[in-house]
C-alpha cells in the first residue's frame, strides 16, 4: 500500500530482486516507476522499456499496488505485471493496469529480496503493508477490521462501515488519537471517551488508531 504523496522527478521506488548475496551483481525485476504527474509504471528489468499507465494517481489517495511475478517453465520468458485498486478487490482482475511484461534478454530470477529506492532527498513516497506470497489469495486477501483486545481494554472495539469508523466501548479510555500515513494526527488532543457508542467519519484509506496503549490499522473503504 502506498500514497503517491510527494514525487518530484521520474524513478523508479519498488522492485524485486534475486537471492545471490555477494553485494555486486544483482537482477533487479519487476520494477516499480512513478511520474512527477503521478503516473505508475512498470517494467519487467530494462528502464529504456517501461510502461506507464494511462491515468494518473490521486497523491491524497491511499492505494493497492500489487506487484505480480509469474514464474514460467523454460529460459528468460518469466512475466511481471501490475494491478493498482483504490479498494480491496473481491477477486484478481483478469486484466492487470500494466503487462504482463516479459525481457527475453534478461534472465530470470527466483524472487527473494525486495527493494526500496529513494534517488533523491526530495523525493518520497508514504509506503505501508508490504506483503509478499505465493498466490493472489494470499497476498490480497480481504482482511476486516476486527475486535480490539488488551488488557487495559479488554472489550472495547471498532468496525468500519460506509467511511464511519465506529467505536463501541465498553470500558472508558483516556487519550483517543487517530493518524493518517504521513503522521499527521486527525484529532484533537486528549480526547477522552466514555462507555458508549462513537461514530468519526473518514476519508477512504489507511489510518492508525491509538486508544491509551494499544495501537492498530484501520483501512477505510
Amino acid at each position: 500500500m502506498f500514497q503517491p504523496t510527494i514525487a518530484a522527478k521520474d524513478g523508479w521506488f519498488f522492485s524485486l530482486r534475486d537471492n545471490k548475496l555477494d553485494g555486486s551483481n544483482f537482477n533487479f525485476r519487476g520494477r516499480i516507476f512513478i511520474t512527477t504527474d503521478n503516473k505508475i509504471g512498470l517494467t519487467f528489468g530494462n528502464n529504456a522499456n517501461k510502461i506507464y499507465s494511462s491515468t494518473a494517481l490521486n497523491s491524497s489517495k491511499t492505494y493497492l499496488i500489487v506487484l505480480k511475478y509469474t514464474i514460467i517453465s523454460g529460459e528468460n520468458n518469466d512475466a511481471v505485471s501490475l494491478f493498482v485498486f483504490d479498494t480491496f478487490p473481491e477477486s484478481e482482475p483478469a486484466t492487470a493496469e500494466i503487462g504482463p511484461l516479459t525481457d527475453n534478454a534478461l534472465v530470470d530470477i527466483n524472487p527473494a529480496n525486495i527493494i526500496l529506492r529513494s534517488y533523491s532527498a526530495s523525493n518520497w513516497l508514504v509506503i505501508d503493508g508490504i506483503r509478499v506470497a505465493k498466490s493472489w489469495d494470499e497476498a490480497v486477501k480481504k482482511r476486516e477490521n476486527t475486535q480490539l483486545t488488551n488488557n487495559a481494554a479488554p472489550a472495547n472495539r471498532f468496525f468500519v462501515t460506509n467511511n464511519t469508523l465506529h467505536l463501541s466501548i465498553t470500558q472508558s479510555v483516556n487519550e483517543l488519537a487517530i493518524f493518517d500515513l504521513t503522521g499527521k494526527c486527525l484529532t484533537r488532543d486528549n480526547i477522552k471517551l466514555n462507555s458508549g457508542n462513537y461514530a468519526i467519519t473518514l476519508k477512504t484509506g489507511i489510518y492508525i488508531l491509538k486508544m491509551d496503549n494499544l495501537t492498530e490499522k484501520v483501512i477505510v473503504k
